[in-house]
């Protein structure tokens, strides 16, 4: 393996992470207001959508969001986000998103702008809907709740998550022109 390879693996894992450790900003807001989905979750959603997009973005190959959305699923085992803690499904629901997020982007990468915005939100909607059906499939305790909003699960995800796709386009307006973004796209 390439050492520039390497570089871009490293740097898809340290967004895999940086995405986990907003998902555990978000359950621990999540557990203060006692309200799932409404605040933990949009603030999930967004910052979600917006390191896929960014990993997208800057990375630029298939496979690397989805190898982020892995890395993800991995270290959200053990708190509650995506259900509760040790859920092995979340490591299958981390790595769908991801790879919805690289397929998006390689659909549409040669309109930047529209690819960050569908990858951001395609991929939060479809983690969105995954909860839901694996939850059922499991029944996960109190499912029912989230299946009665099972289209804001996805509508809002997916609208959520574009907002996220285009803060990270506009983070990535910022920074492309950065040597570590130049060698991470070349």
């Amino acid at each position: 393996m390439s050492q520039n390879n390497m570089g871009k693996l490293i740097a898809a894992a340290g967004l895999g992470a940086l995405y986990a450790a907003f998902a555990m900003l978000g359950s621990v807001i999540t557990a203060v207001t006692g309200v799932p989905a409404v605040s933990g979750g949009m603030i999930i959603s967004v910052l979600g959508g917006m390191v896929l997009s960014f990993c997208c973005l800057s990375i630029g190959l298939f496979g690397y969001a989805s190898f982020a959305g892995l890395i993800y699923g991995i270290l959200a085992l053990s708190f509650p986000a995506m259900g509760p803690p040790g859920f092995l499904p979340k490591v299958l629901i981390g790595l769908a998103g991801g790879f919805v997020a690289d397929l998006c982007w390689i659909l549409l990468r040669r309109w930047r702008l529209a690819g960050s915005l569908i990858a951001g939100g395609a991929s939060q909607g479809v983690i969105g809907g995954l909860i839901i059906v694996m939850g059922l499939i499991f029944r996960i305790p109190g499912i029912e709740k989230a299946v009665k909003m099972k289209w804001l699960a996805v509508g809002g995800g997916f609208v959520l998550g574009a907002i996220g796709g285009f803060l990270a386009f506009i983070v990535f307006q910022n920074l492309k022109n950065t040597k570590v973004i130049q060698r991470l796209n070349s």
